[in-house]
């Protein structure tokens, strides 16, 4: 089968992959060695009429609501091409920071668009990727080759825009899709020309059972993770100990973190251990926390702790025999294993009933009604109910995508309901009038701007279809 990258990138009109909308895409592909095989893709699209621009996603983006009505195809033709490009077999996709932005955008529109969330990301040998933990991955581990931009903090920064002025890599237009692209494949070509063995070796994280190969067998041999949440002191590493499975993501795996002496816990009876663990891993808590999780689909930037410099080991108290030391500590914790899976398992998770958040919470669509998703986007240009799944969040779905993309389609109550649907998006929290008066506080501090005021007749426009008084 023939393999392939490709390269993209999204700007979109806000930072939440539910409530707002992909508005640029632009892709390349590429073979194994980084060379272009065809033209670059780039295009815009037209968000759906329920879609509220966040102003200040506009001014990083500069991309205009006129200019999308005016040069965008729709968001149905847009989400199809998308899905076409990624559903090549053999097909890796990867991007800058995608896994953890761009692919939750992806997912969202395919679900709502009522193609398969997942299938493009392991169906015919395909895959995803994400270049950023590989620049991290290179800077913690092996660092030569790359010219490193410093913050004024002190820090390392992995923004995109500074690596590629760093080294010296086109970027004509930062936060332009297109330009994007350029500049990330740049960056690929450099982080491989400089440490190949590295770029090759994380590759292969993108693959679960690669991952799996190294955390398995649970609970017996210490590994390390490069995060950004870790202490830049020690290189944004941490030591870790691949512990349990989560009791209800079957792609995270539990781990302790062995920065932290187990000395601290190992002692406490199970009750305690779930308080300890509680607090230690609330955000106010300062110092390194005792617990970490690993997603075996999300490329994690882990290695064995042979990796680790020897000098750098000795010097952070984490040489193989004091690491082997703790871990015999925590297996000599009888009762951690359960006291870790009744944390876990009691986690509260939020019940929503907008079908639109329930990707996740929903559980996985059936065989049945996946097979039903063609025939929605054949029949939803009719008049007609929208009740034909077996999941009732599907049948929600399917009313909001008909009245999206068909409203000529819509009884009077459907409309109404539709309506509804609207205030309930709009006036919960006050959304679109906060954007507003975030809008109107834009175009006085840039009068010239004539994008903004775009946006303030998108937004009065909007207000009107539900009464809204935005004075």
């Amino acid at each position: 089968m023939h393999q392939s990258f490709l390269w993209y990138d999204l700007e979109t009109t806000g930072t939440d992959s539910v409530l707002d909308r992909v508005i640029q895409f632009a892709g390349q592909r590429t073979d194994a060695e980084l060379n272009p095989i065809d033209a670059p893709v780039n295009f815009y699209i037209k968000p759906s009429v329920d879609t509220l621009f966040h102003p200040d996603a506009t001014r990083v983006t500069g991309i205009d609501p006129i200019q999308l009505e005016t040069e965008g195809i729709s968001e149905l033709e847009g989400i199809a091409k998308i899905q076409a490009m990624f559903m090549v077999p053999g097909t890796c996709g990867v991007g800058f920071n995608s896994l953890k932005f761009d692919d939750e955008f992806v997912r969202q529109s395919l679900y709502r668009s009522f193609f398969d969330p997942y299938a493009r990301e392991w169906m015919n040998g395909n895959s995803r990727w994400d270049l950023i933990d590989l620049a991290r991955m290179c800077f913690s581990l092996r660092p030569d080759g790359i010219d490193w931009p410093i913050r004024s903090d002190g820090r390392p920064s992995f923004k995109l825009v500074d690596l590629a002025e760093a080294n010296g890599l086109s970027h004509v237009k930062a936060h332009d899709a297109l330009s994007d692209i350029e500049a990330t494949l740049g960056l690929a070509r450099l982080l491989k020309r400089a440490q190949p063995r590295l770029f090759d070796y994380y590759f292969n994280l993108r693959l679960k059972t690669t991952v799996k190969a190294l955390l398995y067998p649970l609970g017996k041999q210490p590994i390390v993770q490069v995060a950004p949440y870790f202490d830049l002191d020690k290189r944004f590493i941490a030591p870790l100990l691949p512990f349990l499975s989560h009791p209800s993501n079957g792609n995270s795996i539990i781990c302790l973190n062995l920065a932290v002496d187990p000395d601290e816990y190992v002692s406490l009876s199970s009750a305690d251990l779930q308080q300890f663990f509680a607090l230690r891993g609330d955000t106010k808590h300062r110092g390194p926390r005792p617990l970490q999780t690993l997603s075996l689909n999300r490329s994690p930037a882990v290695a064995p702790i042979s990796t680790l410099d020897p000098g750098w080991a000795s010097e952070w108290g984490w040489t193989k025999t004091e690491l082997q030391a703790r871990v015999k500590k925590i297996q000599s914790c009888a009762h951690l294993h359960g006291a870790l899976l009744e944390v876990f398992s009691t986690q509260a998770e939020v019940s929503l009933r907008d079908a639109e958040y329930q990707l996740y919470s929903g559980g996985f669509i059936s065989e049945a009604d996946r097979g039903r998703f063609d025939q929605v986007r054949a029949q939803a240009a009719m008049p007609g109910q929208t009740d034909i799944f077996d999941d009732q969040r599907l049948n929600d779905l399917y009313f909001n995508y008909k009245a999206r993309h068909y409203p000529e389609a819509l009884s009077s109550a459907q409309r109404q309901r539709w309506r509804q649907f609207l205030e309930h998006r709009w006036l919960h929290e006050n959304r679109l009038k906060s954007l507003y008066l975030r809008t109107m506080v834009l175009r006085a501090e840039h009068p010239d701007d004539p994008t903004l005021q775009h946006l303030v007749e998108r937004f009065v426009d909007q207000a009107k279809q539900v009464d809204l008084n935005l004075n």
